[in-house]
């Protein structure tokens, strides 16, 4: 799957977060453990006919906590960003939420490739389009 990922939503959205964090220890550890998520998603996307209920609450309910991080970021400190850009990433972390909550509560293995994908383009927008995690299209 290839991205453009300077044109869409959720690249400005990572571009806008990463204009607002200033330590690259910090920036750096998000864009892993948004690695590691892509990662746990992807896998459970291959494997969803086997996962149990258990396995895929915990791994979006570890998605929803690491967006939880973004949100606070982005509410904390509002003048450091414009209104705009700031309502880009709360918008994209309740879409997020919603989506989790979404799976939760209907399991459905396609809805998991809009959130693979969001965190692979917020990962790569975190480091500066260096990120190694293409997530797959089904086969």
């Amino acid at each position: 799957m290839t991205h453009d990922s300077k044109n869409t939503p959720h690249a400005k959205a990572s571009d806008t977060y990463a204009k607002q964090k200033q330590d690259k220890h910090t920036i750096s550890l998000e864009s892993q453990l948004l690695k590691k998520a892509t990662e746990d998603l992807q896998k459970l996307y291959d494997n969803f006919d086997e996962a149990s209920s258990e396995d895929i609450k915990n791994i979006l309910n570890y998605n929803r906590k690491l967006w939880a991080v973004f949100f606070d970021s982005a509410i904390e400190t509002p003048e450091e960003r414009t209104k705009m850009r700031g309502d880009n990433i709360v918008n994209l972390c309740n879409f997020v939420f919603k989506r989790c909550t979404s799976i939760i509560t209907t399991p459905d293995k396609e809805k998991l490739l809009v959130l693979i994908d969001i965190n692979h383009e917020i990962a790569a927008g975190i480091d500066n389009g260096t990120s190694k995690i293409i997530p797959k299209s089904s086969t």
